[in-house]
């Protein structure tokens, strides 16, 4: 056994020492007949040489961009993990206090539009008191107070008119009796028919004049 291995080892010995010669030949070779001809870089041992180089050269700048990669990925993950950490809760906080002061200022707004709301239905609900000295018209919210049945075809102008009038007969006449339908119309008023009777009916409804059997009217 030991025969077959000493003679495999020096074949080994001098295939290793034939390519040793053969590659020192081609170099010599090449090296002469490229110098002779000025095309040293042309040299293909020389460019093997090179490419070698640069193969070695490329691996080690693989290995090194691997590693500031892995630099890069490991920096990042911690910067990833200090930002979750501290801005995350920051801007929960910022938010939860936004939403908070939103919620308080709804609030506010919605009780400032409440007791509006109620100061003008309050208004609207409370009735126009009225003197015996001074007139004052019935305005659109209280004509509407009184039913369409009641109101018919009559048009709060002409109610005022009616009312206007009457105002300022009794008031000038303190101790005239009640007005019949014909004296009105002496006095310009539209007071027959159904849309006429409806004027009187309205300003009645309002509880600013009364009118007995007899359609005669006087001030409440």
């Amino acid at each position: 056994m030991e025969p077959a291995v000493d003679k495999l080892e020096a074949l080994f010995q001098k295939a290793e020492s034939d390519l040793n010669y053969i590659s020192l030949r081609l170099e010599t070779e090449f090296s002469q007949q490229f110098s002779d001809n000025g095309q040293e870089q042309l040299n293909p041992i020389k460019l093997l040489q090179r490419m070698n180089q640069a193969k070695v050269q490329f691996k080690n700048l693989a290995e090194q961009a691997r590693v500031i990669h892995s630099r890069q990925q490991v920096m990042e993950k911690s910067d990833d993990e200090q930002y979750l950490q501290t801005s995350v809760p920051s801007v929960i906080r910022k938010e939860t206090a936004s939403s908070e002061l939103s919620t308080d200022e709804e609030d506010k707004e919605n009780k400032t539009e409440g007791t509006e709301n109620k100061t003008q239905q309050e208004s609207d609900t409370k009735p126009v008191i009225r003197g015996k000295h001074e007139f004052i018209p019935v305005d659109e919210r209280e004509f509407l107070t009184v039913s369409e049945l009641v109101r018919g075809r009559a048009k709060l102008q002409d109610v005022n008119k009616v009312y206007e009038v009457l105002f300022h007969h009794f008031k000038k006449n303190k101790h005239s009796s009640s007005l019949t339908p014909k004296d009105m119309t002496k006095m310009g008023l539209k007071v027959t028919g159904a849309t006429g009777e409806a004027k009187l009916k309205v300003l009645r409804a309002l509880k600013l004049i009364v009118i007995n059997n007899k359609l005669a009217v006087k001030m409440a």
